[in-house]
């Protein structure tokens, strides 16, 4: 029968090795994520206590990490993750050494490998020295720390995170046996970004998850039981894309986006424009939304609010009859305008349709066509490439980090949806209160009545369930 592995006898069973792979400028995995972005594979790396050295590496230059790491480094909620975190990884590492060292009566707080940590968790107000021996008990405390102030941590990912895995990361299962974790953890070491301990059900051989935004969440979604399928926010266009976009805009002075509204997605379209440097965005002219009063989005009616101070004019188009849109000749004959009339050299056309050939064909400017991959036709993209026009997909811009542009345009439909119905079923508060007050067969002078509706009425508390049902209920301020 083969022996127990156990903390007494692990070092018999594992090699260390160096962490990490090779991050050097130049290497395979660095080249293949250099378009993605990095923030939160370091605010990751930073809350499991990865060193300073290695953080610089994650980013596609030094100096990201120098700019970034202000923010983290000033919160003391999360350089107490930091500390708290690499304190565990530290015991479950080293838990024979540490053990023995104890039972030689060294206290915890002062053993080399745990010391610093200690001394950094008084310097802001957290002691988890307990005097015992039982190093068990002290990763209990750790995980039921960090548990405590993971929460604090979501300030600092986007809010289309699902943050419940990095909590499910940080913060062990309570019937956890963690000397079995230990062992696995110890184990399974190199697989773990640079030796860094975090709760993972199911370890692989991945390499290291902290090269990119998309691949840490990759794993961690997948360690909460959940596919991540947002690669569109953390994935950028190549390279030679966005060169070819900065050779449009370095031939053209007098620029005009054009936008064909019901086949361009508004966010994918003002996510490239963010992605502009500030000379680039300075060359536009105007940006011309064409929208179907009828199936375009109302987001175009705010877009002006995040393209950095362009204009934006907005034209509806009605329908003459429902199957047929007037988008695609309004949009020729603007085209035709700008450049024999208003001196626009350069034409940004946004739209997958191939209807709009022919004022590439018929109008002489510069061009860039902007389509989305799944509306393009294949017979369109070849027209382009035959006559060396430069096409690029919007949809793959990296999406903003926040989804304000999506809040506000979902805040205001929500509001418009939700006053209509109101004032469809004739809602009005103080006729409620004095229906409420007749079927109580209460006789109140008016200045009560008055009193009750600002202390009560105006004081409702609206209560919605997961089904999304409302309820109220009345509280006194």
């Amino acid at each position: 029968m083969s022996e127990k592995i156990t903390f007494d006898n692990l070092a018999d069973y594992f090699i260390p090795e160096d962490p990490g792979p090779d991050l050097r400028e130049g290497s395979p995995e660095k080249a293949y994520y250099r378009n993605h972005s990095k923030k939160i594979a370091l605010t990751i790396g930073y809350l499991l206590g990865v060193k300073p050295e290695h953080l610089r590496l994650i980013p596609d230059s030094p100096e990201e990490y120098e700019i970034f790491e202000p923010t983290l480094s000033k919160d003391n909620e999360l350089n107490a993750i930091r500390y708290l975190n690499n304190l565990r990884t530290n015991i479950m590492l080293s838990f024979t050494e540490i053990s023995r060292k104890m039972r030689d009566l060294t206290p915890i707080d002062q053993i080399d490998k745990l010391k610093d940590d200690f001394s950094r968790l008084r310097k802001i107000d957290i002691n988890i020295y307990t005097g015992r021996k039982d190093l068990y008990e002290y990763i209990k405390l750790i995980n039921k720390e960090i548990g405590k102030r993971i929460d604090k941590a979501k300030a600092y990912f986007p809010n289309w995170v699902n943050f419940s895995h990095i909590r499910t990361a940080f913060v062990c299962p309570q019937n956890m046996n963690y000397e079995e974790e230990g062992i696995r953890f110890s184990c399974n070491r190199n697989i773990y970004p640079y030796h860094k301990y975090f709760y993972w059900k199911f370890p692989e051989e991945s390499g290291n998850i902290l090269l990119s935004d998309e691949k840490v969440l990759r794993v961690l979604y997948e360690n909460g039981g959940e596919e991540f399928r947002e690669r569109e926010r953390v994935v950028d266009v190549s390279d030679a894309v966005k060169e070819n976009i900065h050779v449009f805009f370095d031939k053209g002075s007098k620029i005009q986006a054009f936008i064909d509204g019901e086949n361009v997605d508004p966010y994918r379209f003002s996510s490239m424009i963010d992605g502009l440097t500030e000379d680039e965005i300075g060359k536009i002219d105007k940006i011309v939304v064409y929208y179907d009063v009828k199936y375009s989005t109302k987001a175009w009616r705010v877009l002006g609010r995040f393209v950095r101070g362009v204009e934006v004019e907005l034209i509806g188009v009605e329908r003459i009859y429902e199957e047929k849109s007037l988008v695609d000749h309004k949009l020729v004959n603007g085209v035709s305008k700008a450049v024999y009339r208003d001196g626009v050299d350069s034409v940004m056309l946004c739209s997958s349709d191939s209807d709009f050939w022919t004022v590439i064909e018929d109008v002489e400017a510069n061009y860039i066509v902007m389509v989305e991959s799944d509306k393009c036709g294949k017979e369109f993209k070849e027209i382009l490439k035959d006559h060396n026009v430069f096409y690029c997909y919007t949809d793959k811009f990296i999406q903003r980090e926040d989804d304000y542009y999506l809040e506000t345009v979902l805040n205001m439909e929500t509001k418009a949806i939700f006053d209509e119905r109101i004032n469809a079923l004739g809602l009005n508060l103080r006729d409620i209160l004095t229906e409420a007050l007749r079927n109580s067969y209460a006789q109140l002078p008016p200045q009560r009545k008055d009193n009750l509706y600002n202390e009560y009425v105006k004081n409702l508390r609206v209560m919605i369930d997961d089904g999304g049902n409302i309820s109220l209920t009345m509280e006194s301020p």
